[in-house]
């Protein structure tokens, strides 16, 4: 597996900024969702980390058990080859930063733009339809008040990563264990509610 403890700053790799929306920014979408009556759902990219492309010349030993070409013959020292890794990979300092400029590239493309506030928020807006996506590392919440513009979204991410649509919001990182009544939209008593008061109450 990847060793990132023994990678040298500055050297293997120079950022380490992982995508991960504010709480409140978080709590805000949820309010902006309740009062203007947006579809919520959520997406997980699944092994997100592998899509980041290597920023620097990063080698790790062969795993055990992995089987490659070339590898050493009977007798050869294991540990005198090493593996160069091109993407991403779980456990590597840069792993979450590649994988945020990779996502970021990508939604950059399609009209998308950050937020000055917080720039893991980011907002489509074309004429009359608005979307909001907060990301935390390989988790998009995406808010819109058009269905068919936030399934369009969905297709889109899915030609690029591989995704798991988990539907109408329920969960936002365990904040609370319900969050509405009806399954495809925020009611004001639901998210928009509960999110607000929370927010009051942490300040």
């Amino acid at each position: 597996m990847a060793q990132g403890f023994s990678q040298i700053p500055g050297i293997h790799y120079t950022e380490i900024f992982a995508s991960m929306a504010h709480m409140v920014a978080m709590q805000t979408v949820m309010v902006i969702a309740a009062a203007e009556d947006m579809e919520l759902e959520s997406v997980n990219v699944s092994t997100a980390f592998l899509n980041g492309e290597i920023d620097t010349k990063l080698y790790m030993r062969i795993p055990e058990g992995l089987k490659v070409e070339g590898e050493p013959g009977p007798g050869e020292d294991l540990k005198r080859w090493v593996l160069q890794l091109l993407k991403g990979l779980y456990g590597i300092k840069q792993g979450p930063h590649i994988w945020a400029l990779k996502l970021h590239l990508v939604l950059m493309a399609i009209g998308f733009k950050q937020i000055d506030s917080d720039h893991s928020v980011y907002v489509y807006q074309c004429d009359n339809t608005r979307i909001i996506m907060p990301i935390h590392v390989d988790n998009l919440l995406i808010a819109s008040n058009s269905k068919e513009a936030l399934s369009k979204v969905k297709t889109e991410r899915a030609t690029h990563f591989k995704i798991h649509d988990q539907g109408p919001t329920k969960l936002i990182l365990s904040m609370c264990d319900k969050m509405w009544d009806e399954p495809s939209q925020v009611s004001d008593r639901g998210a928009g509610g509960t999110m607000l008061t929370k927010g009051r109450v942490s300040g």
